[in-house]
């Protein structure tokens, strides 16, 4: 298993000089956002290597459907929204591991009434110099159980956004799709995180890490779009979408641009996933290795460093 820098980021909020603006700013967008799981791996045994593929199983319950009843907007179409593995112990009622998008699902990885894999609903462009106004999207559940194995190791988190506005826009905009290979390190004796799970972020696309707030429980992850020739001439054409990820402990190493979050043992841990949308000039959106290393605070060293950089791209 992988160990990791845990690092205390105290991060500056960013700004953007409003006066660097031109033209009229969209203020409002309809939008769906959809997500789900790909290419998830597993550790089948406790002898047996992690990182191997998936293969159904008894013990496994991959499936559902992201696009909720919908028209997926996904690249790949619609694909599967839960995955469940494990063989539960007595101790907690036999009940497996399970990820699953949205809240108050039952422990069966089938769903309920409030399944967040796919969101319709409308955002409001954030001032430049204000704060960010977030709107909720694919909220995901780590139902984290003792179990024996499989255990999973990896998975893909895909997420997708599209944005319109039929008085000015037109069409309807796909953002570029946000995708998360992630490292699932279940917590075993002498591990930082023990007894809990750590999910290690290994690569992203289609955006750029913008926040690691260890304190304030967050992570932004932002995409720079360019509407021009979608709005009319005289509307801005910039704009940044800021997806924000909280409500668990977080780990990061910022030597290796590796960062992740922590899921509690044998409880519900829920990671909010929110948006927002803010106008924005091509020389006022920082790189993302500055907005990493401004504020850096307190470093704790437990253990070695993970070894597998951030890619992004």
């Amino acid at each position: 298993m992988k160990k990791i820098i845990i690092i205390l980021f105290n991060l500056g909020l960013l700004t953007i000089s409003q006066s660097a603006m031109s033209g009229t700013i969209v203020t409002e967008w309809d939008f769906a956002m959809e997500a789900g799981i790909l290419n998830p791996t597993f550790q089948y045994g406790a002898s047996t290597p992690p990182g191997q593929a998936y293969t159904p199983n008894v013990n496994i319950n991959f499936g559902g459907n992201s696009d909720n009843g919908f028209t997926s907007i996904l690249s790949s179409g619609n694909i599967h929204d839960h995955i469940c593995w494990g063989v539960g112990v007595p101790a907690t009622g036999g009940a497996q591991s399970c990820i699953e998008f949205g809240d108050d699902i039952i422990n069966d990885g089938i769903g309920g009434s409030n399944d967040l894999s796919r969101v319709n609903n409308t955002v409001t462009t954030s001032s430049a110099l204000g704060s960010l106004l977030f709107e909720d999207g694919t909220s995901i559940i780590h139902r984290n159980y003792d179990i024996t194995p499989p255990y999973l190791s990896g998975f893909s988190l895909l997420n997708g956004l599209t944005l319109s506005n039929v008085a000015v826009l037109g069409g309807v905009y796909s953002v570029p799709e946000l995708e998360m290979n992630i490292i699932t390190n279940e917590g075993n004796a002498g591990e930082p995180w023990a007894p809990n799970d750590a999910f290690i972020v290994s690569s992203l696309f289609g955006a750029e890490l913008l926040e690691v707030n260890i304190t304030e429980k967050y992570f932004d992850i932002a995409t720079t779009i360019d509407l021009t020739g979608l709005l009319p001439s005289d509307f801005h054409t910039e704009y940044q979408i800021v997806r924000r990820f909280s409500g668990l402990d977080l780990i990061a190493d910022q030597s290796t641009n590796t960062f992740g979050f922590i899921a509690n043992e044998n409880l519900d841990n829920y990671l909010t996933m929110q948006f927002a949308v803010r106008a924005v000039t091509p020389n006022a959106v920082p790189e993302p290795s500055t907005i990493m290393i401004f504020g850096l605070g307190l470093l704790l060293a437990v253990g070695s460093t993970i070894r597998k950089k951030l890619s992004i791209e």
